[in-house]
């Protein structure tokens, strides 16, 4: 198959992927949850780095939390490990998320029927490799936000092609028994067979991510700056905080997709 044709499939299973969500919008509530959790934690533990007047939100400018106010009055490693908790905790729910997504999505393109309480049940034995997994993806996250100017460019590259290696580990441990090791294995494998249908599945749904969200964003920028219209400002956050579920679970599905049709390429 020309390289072509396989980026053209990858554009397919991407625009699939929302077709699918489309029709089964339900679907958003795995990851949609952790992401709504962690826009909130990040709307409150955003002052713990800067002034607390300085909320991304104009309507909480009036009245900043008292908390915040002595919490950042100095820097400890009591913060840091608090925010690094944070972090890690809504990691574990993104993972926890993605895994009940691929059951699910799995079960559909197998023209079955289950329930989300049906699908939180089958995967229930999954949750220790999850935070297992969460534990190995939190240290190169760690090791992105804190390298030094000189070795930055090196560790983004590093955690680029990690990330691409690793695309499939979610859909290994959700559809097959398998270990840490062996989903890494299955992951790689799957890059390597399908990695130009990847790519073409990526490019669409950050097409998708860009056409949606830049008009406001352009919108936000002109009238708040003129009006500093907080209406605006908020419509703006809860449309960013939208796109945030949906955007993952697009990305989550075509992997799943993609993943589903390896399966069937090597049986």
């Amino acid at each position: 198959m020309k390289v072509f044709q396989k980026f053209k499939n990858g554009l397919d299973i991407g625009s699939n992927s929302f077709q699918l969500l489309w029709k089964n919008k339900k679907l958003i509530i795995y990851l949609g949850i952790p992401v709504f959790i962690k826009s909130i934690i990040d709307l409150i533990t955003y002052n713990l780095y800067i002034d607390p007047t300085a909320l991304k939100i104009p309507l909480f400018q009036k009245k900043p939390v008292l908390m915040l106010i002595k919490m950042t009055e100095s820097y400890s490693w009591g913060k840091y490990i608090l925010l690094q908790s944070i972090s890690f905790l809504c990691l574990i729910l993104l993972l926890l998320g993605s895994i009940l997504l691929t059951c699910h999505v799995s079960k559909i393109i197998q023209n079955s029927i289950i329930s989300i309480k049906e699908t939180v049940k089958a995967c229930r034995t999954k949750i220790p490799r999850a935070i297992l997994w969460a534990i190995i993806v939190f240290i190169p996250l760690l090791l992105q936000n804190y390298s030094n100017n000189k070795a930055h460019y090196l560790v983004i590259l590093a955690f680029s092609i990690w990330s691409i290696l690793t695309a499939f580990v979610i859909q290994a441990l959700s559809l097959d028994n398998t270990t840490i090791i062996q989903a890494l294995k299955k992951s790689v494998l799957t890059v390597r067979s399908l990695f130009t249908q990847y790519i073409g599945a990526i490019f669409w749904i950050g097409l998708v991510t860009v056409l949606s969200i830049t008009p406001f964003l352009i919108l936000d920028k002109y009238i708040y700056l003129k009006y500093n219209s907080q209406i605006l400002s908020i419509l703006s956050y809860s449309v960013a905080t939208l796109v945030s579920c949906i955007i993952p679970t697009a990305y989550t599905i075509a992997k799943t997709l993609l993943y589903t049709r390896y399966k069937k390429e090597q049986s």
